[in-house]
């Protein structure tokens, strides 16, 4: 009984450290990461595309999509493009309107409605003078609801998430020369402004909605723009609090996170300056607050993984 027990203490371990998880790496091509020693494995790659983005993705986990804003190598179109995240083979491709930004992938966003086939995409529309198009799209059947159009100024962070019927993006407000930080929740139905949430003290970015807790996560900036803290979000209320800070080593240049709801662990690309690998999967445990593995990925920035999803089966 007692080997059992150890056994069983043992599995339950691995499994928080070593899972899964998707995402892009430059130009286009998907690859698998392994949670516990940061093991890229190539999947395939989209050699008419480049990915948009560090953040501009999302895993359809009901039907096994993972979807992108790519622009088109030849053309300098932007697709939302959807590839089977086993093999990488293209299975839709859906023309946009949305221009390149000065600054590649932001004021985009992909994020996928859980248990749905549909997709919440948003971008500067050439459509709308460059405005803001908040749009739902259905990749199978080709459909195209445009929910609501604005012009909000476009922070680097780019953080996103679904709660419910809520997409949250994290953007900014110019209000005569002052910017301010700020969260939206829009209704996925509707377009609706639902939430404008102020976030001067921390910019958060990075956002995951966690479904076991009802809570969305992200990371913040302390206040002397130095260090980061893990964030909370409440959808229900707006209110947002500090939860714990990470340790000073850590840097967040850029804010691919994931999260797993159902081991209550946050992915991060980090730089750790202690060690010689500047770029690592960090693994954050939200019960004990503190990290719980810490693994070599990348050895730039450049060459590093884009759009960290779990692929939640």
């Amino acid at each position: 009984m007692e080997l059992f027990k150890i056994i069983t203490f043992f599995c339950l371990i691995s499994s928080v450290f070593s899972v899964d998880l998707y995402g892009l790496r430059s130009p286009a091509e998907l690859v698998k990461v392994n949670s516990e020693n940061g093991t890229i494995t190539p999947i395939g790659g989209i050699w008419t595309h480049e990915a948009v983005g560090e953040n501009v993705g999302c895993l359809d986990s009901k039907n096994g999509i993972y979807y992108f804003m790519g622009t088109n190598m030849e053309t300098k179109e932007i697709d939302l493009l959807g590839v089977d995240v086993h093999t990488a083979d293209m299975k839709y491709k859906i023309p946009t309107t949305f221009v390149t930004e000065e600054f590649v992938g932001v004021a985009q966003i992909v994020q996928c409605v859980e248990g749905s086939d549909d997709v919440i995409i948003m971008g500067r529309d050439s459509k709308y003078e460059n405005k803001h198009n908040l749009v739902r799209v259905t990749p199978q059947t080709n459909a195209w609801k445009e929910l609501n159009q604005f012009n909000f100024v476009d922070p680097l962070g780019g953080g996103h998430t679904l709660s419910g019927e809520t997409v949250w993006v994290e953007l900014a407000v110019n209000a005569s020369g002052k910017f301010t930080h700020k969260i939206f929740g829009f209704d996925i139905n509707t377009g609706k402004q639902t939430f404008e949430i102020n976030d001067e003290d921390y910019f958060t970015t990075g956002l995951n909605y966690d479904k076991e807790s009802g809570m969305i996560y992200g990371i913040g900036i302390v206040p002397q723009f130095t260090n980061r803290a893990i964030m909370q979000l409440n959808p229900k209320t707006g209110i947002i609090t500090k939860l714990f800070d990470i340790p000073s080593t850590y840097f967040l240049a850029a804010p691919p996170t994931t999260i797993n709801p159902n081991t209550n662990t946050l992915w991060l690309i980090m730089n750790d300056r202690k060690t010689d690998e500047p770029w690592r999967l960090v693994t954050f445990d939200f019960d004990k607050q503190t990290i719980v593995n810490n693994a070599n990925l990348c050895p730039n920035l450049k060459d590093c993984i884009r759009g960290l999803e779990y692929y939640d089966i």
